[in-house]
């Protein structure tokens, strides 16, 4: 079983999530956009925010508040790998241990501006990205986990370098232009 495709259905079970070093015992909840302005003006405070560009992404800003378990996060711009893996640690830790929401942070080597141009075009492109390399979920007995070095280059103990085609076929499909929203 995938226990990254399902839920906590009981709080007499146990659950485990690791993302990067970061753990978390408390299973998340859907983000609200009460919790998503407070989770932003928090992680606005962290070192190294100021020198990226971070833009909303996903379903919290293409109308489906409610009904998406996670908040994405693309970071654009020049990043130093040791930083940005301090950095993302300091988000999910706070995602998921203060505010108890799920995020997928990402760092792409295009501007944001690129994946909507692509979209428009009707036309996919490789391009690279860093995130963890590794997340691990437990709900009772059961244990998935991701091992995304075995597909990429490792360049630090946590993050990973991957090259991945955008948009995603999901994405040319609906023939919407996605939202982002700079943070």
């Amino acid at each position: 079983m995938n226990t990254f495709k399902i839920g906590v259905k009981s709080k007499d079970i146990e659950f485990e999530y690791l993302a990067g070093s970061v753990k978390t015992t408390t299973p998340w909840f859907q983000p609200t956009k009460h919790i998503l302005n407070k989770f932003i003006k928090t992680i606005a405070k962290i070192e190294y925010y100021e020198k990226y560009n971070l833009f909303l992404v996903g379903g919290v800003v293409n109308d489906r508040i409610g009904k998406t378990w996670d908040v994405d996060i693309v970071v654009c711009g020049e990043i130093i790998p040791h930083e940005f893996e301090k950095f993302l640690h300091e988000i999910y830790d706070i995602a998921l241990n203060k505010f108890n929401i799920l995020v997928d942070v990402r760092w792409f080597n295009a501007p944001i501006e690129r994946y909507n141009q692509l979209v428009e075009a009707n036309k996919k492109e490789k391009v690279k990205t860093i995130r963890f390399g590794h997340y691990q979920k437990k709900i009772g007995n059961e244990c998935t986990e991701i091992n995304l070095f075995e597909k990429g280059k490792k360049i630090s103990k946590y993050l990973v370098e991957l090259e991945v085609i955008i948009p995603n076929t999901k994405t040319i499909n609906t023939k919407v232009i996605p939202k982002y929203v700079k943070i």
